[in-house]
């Protein structure tokens, strides 16, 4: 099956060499993967937000920064280092390759660097006000 991807302003950022694609709950599959997440996790009945990030090249790097909601980052192709920060001088690097998944709880501080082109879907799961 193939998709159309809308590359306007509504569902897509291009900056150089890195392209964010938003919303990609609207597809079946992707909400499988979400569904199928927050089942195996059991957090349903929360505020999913689903992107893609892709780097054409090793200059695609992020910059450091901490989501509000917990993160789950699939990778679908390339590889790419996430450094995890704990303090400023206290960090963790990941290599993520094709199949790996990566939890980055609310908050944490983070940054990726692609060894080359890479795609990774983000799944975004916020916490509701009144969950514990």
């Amino acid at each position: 099956m193939v998709h159309y991807l809308d590359f306007s302003e509504r569902f897509s950022q291009i900056d150089k060499s890195k392209i964010k694609i938003t919303d990609l709950q609207r597809f079946a599959e992707i909400k499988s993967i979400q569904d199928q997440i927050t089942d195996y996790f059991k957090c349903p009945h929360k505020e999913i937000d689903t992107y893609l990030f892709a780097s054409t090249d090793k200059f695609g790097i992020t910059e450091t920064h901490g989501d509000g909601e917990g993160v789950f980052l699939l990778s679908t192709f390339g590889k790419v280092v996430y450094n995890i920060y704990y303090t400023v001088d206290n960090f963790k690097s990941i290599l993520m390759e094709k199949g790996d998944m990566l939890y980055i709880p609310p908050h944490m501080y983070h940054s990726a660097m692609p060894l080359g082109p890479r795609v990774i879907i983000s799944i975004g799961v916020e916490r509701k006000p009144n969950d514990k």
